[in-house]
């Protein structure tokens, strides 16, 4: 068996930086890099008290998340009391959050899972923002967290993106951590006024569609249209001008659009579509008290995988804690595994199992 790991100690980072804001077409925010403003005080903490998003982490060390944080089991859960709370913390190198959260029966300190940094965050005021000229934001938009390097904090859009759409720059951009979100910022209402009316039309053709953010720009990028549903294909049509027409349309299903300009031939009209475009837990309840302890101190929470053992969090006294008969290879283990049948809200991933130390069993008592 592997030796027990456990977090590592966390470096806190500065992060500030800003972005120049210019007038765009439509009334939106068309965002360009800007160089950073280092401020040595401020530190990348995010808090959220209830929790009310899953966490899907992993145990410093571990390959892949093997643990899933599910805050509506905790709030539904009988006698569930005490919100479920949540610290996270930038660690820039390796590049991660630490995860500090639980409620009265549990504490966790461990990782989030490194494919959840793809799509995590939403950014502060993103509602009419345009990244690059062509890429409209709204409150639901997710962003990834891509570096932390010195005082500069870099997102990026959907890694979808890619298959869908050719650039050759990533879209990406600097922020500070005050301007990333737990929540989506919905302070201000989304505003397509200054779109006009829209035509509903469909992309003919498989060969990739070019885009350009105004009718005489460069082109940006080329939709990839074979790589696209048959819904997808559809988009809204606002003004043309020399052959080209200005469009919006969604080829990622996470709150994020194309606007820009493309070849006016290649759409035809569309009359189809109406106008609305635009593991396992731990849930044991009751009296089933075999193998089940209360201990009166604090009990080390550890997570099995595969030969590796990680520490993980802790579970609180009077926490009960079911020991599960083992199997003929683990009667000598020193790490039985446990389940925590008043602990919903936490779930293991890739058949990674919960257990403690035996010794620390010793002061317990049997519930029976």
């Amino acid at each position: 068996m592997k030796h027990l790991q456990t977090p590592t100690t966390l470096l806190m980072i500065a992060v500030l930086s800003g972005f120049g804001l210019q007038s765009c077409g439509g009334g939106a925010n068309h965002v360009r890099m800007a160089p950073a403003s280092p401020d040595e005080g401020q530190q990348c903490v995010w808090t959220q008290s209830p929790l009310t998003r899953e966490l899907e982490l992993a145990p410093h060390g571990a390959p892949m998340g093997l643990l899933e944080i599910d805050p509506f089991a905790h709030q539904f859960a009988e006698g569930s009391g005490e919100s479920l709370q949540a610290t996270l913390t930038l660690q820039p190198s390796p590049l991660n959050l630490n995860v500090q959260a639980g409620d009265r029966q549990v504490q966790l300190n461990t990782h989030l899972a490194p494919r959840i940094l793809e799509r995590f965050f939403y950014w502060k005021g993103a509602q009419n923002r345009v990244v690059d000229g062509v890429f409209r934001l709204y409150a639901h938009t997710k962003v990834g967290l891509m570096e932390a390097n010195g005082a500069a904090l870099t997102i990026y859009l959907s890694p979808d993106l890619h298959r869908k759409y050719k650039t050759k720059r990533l879209p990406k951009a600097r922020v500070s951590c005050a301007e990333l979100l737990l929540e989506p910022d919905e302070s201000i209402p989304d505003d397509d006024s200054q779109d006009g009316k829209a035509t509903l039309m469909a992309i003919t053709g498989d060969a990739p569609l070019p885009l350009r953010a105004h009718h005489d720009a460069p082109i940006h990028g080329h939709i990839q249209t074979h790589r696209l549903g048959q819904l997808q294909r559809r988009l809204q049509a606002y003004e043309s001008h020399q052959g080209q027409t200005r469009v919006l349309i969604s080829i990622d299903e996470h709150d994020l659009e194309l606007q820009g300009w493309v070849p006016s031939d290649r759409l035809e009209k569309d009359n189809t579509l109406v106008a609305s475009i635009g593991g396992g837990g731990f849930g044991m309840r009751g009296g089933h008290h075999k193998n089940v302890f209360a201990c009166p101190h604090n009990v080390q929470l550890l997570l099995k995988h595969q030969d590796a053992v990680y520490s993980v969090g802790t579970i609180r006294p009077n926490t009960h804690i079911k020991v599960l008969k083992p199997t003929p290879s683990q009667k000598n283990t020193n790490h039985p595994t446990i389940q925590l049948p008043t602990v919903p809200w936490l779930h293991t991933r890739q058949k990674a199992k919960l257990a403690i130390q035996r010794d620390e069993l010793a002061s317990c008592r049997r519930l029976q």
